[in-house]
């Protein structure tokens, strides 16, 4: 059984990819998309993109490097 994409799901996963391959930001997908941020995080994070998870990892890290120590 032969399946098609659609243009959408086609151009979305190219998009995806360029996301995955870190040369284009969430923002900017989000405009290629013609989707928030917010939806491209939730869709990166359903195809469990490393880049994404790595991203929120070095966030955290960088917060807490930049709390003040007792």
């Amino acid at each position: 059984m032969d399946m098609m994409m659609s243009q959408k799901e086609a151009v979305r996963g190219q998009v995806m990819e360029l996301l995955k391959a870190r040369k284009i930001d969430q923002k900017e997908a989000g405009q290629r998309l013609g989707v928030s941020v917010r939806q491209i995080k939730h869709q990166a994070h359903r195809k469990t993109i490393p880049c994404i998870r790595l991203a929120r990892v070095n966030q955290q890290e960088a917060r807490q490097r930049l709390k003040p120590t007792a």
